[in-house]
């Protein structure tokens, strides 16, 4: 899975658009993707903080690890 299929996926299953943020940073409450240099890392973005922030080596372990955080959280489901 890649950065558009997740938004696809993330899309067709009601996903409130605010929930995540695919273009790494730190936006308010909100799962995060963002590219390193060293591979790609998943994590909860709150007050300015990196929480759970987990690396992984692929595009499709960190997309497939994000969405299945997001699927697991009943909050964002269409808000």
């Amino acid at each position: 899975m890649n950065k558009q299929e997740l938004k696809a996926a993330l899309e067709s299953a009601g996903v409130d658009e605010d929930a995540y943020w695919l273009e790494g940073g730190r936006p308010n409450e909100a799962y995060t993707l963002e590219r390193r240099d060293n591979g790609w890392a998943v994590y909860y973005s709150e007050k300015g903080n990196r929480n759970d922030e987990v690396v992984f080596d692929t595009e499709d372990e960190a997309c497939c690890e994000l969405l299945n955080w997001v699927l697991n959280d009943d909050t964002v489901m269409g808000r």
